[in-house]
């Protein structure tokens, strides 16, 4: 019963922070644009 009870809490706050989902998706879309651009323009990353 303490299990359940303290696993409830977290995935509703989870679930229930949206914008902290997105937000993390943007930085790892971001930084994974970074890193391909430095790969195609090795030159301009300097």
């Amino acid at each position: 019963t303490t299990t359940t009870s303290k696993k409830t809490p977290g995935k509703s706050r989870t679930m229930s922070s949206p914008a902290v989902h997105s937000r993390t998706m943007k930085i790892t879309d971001t930084t994974t644009i970074v890193n391909v651009l430095e790969t195609n323009n090795p030159e301009q990353s300097k």
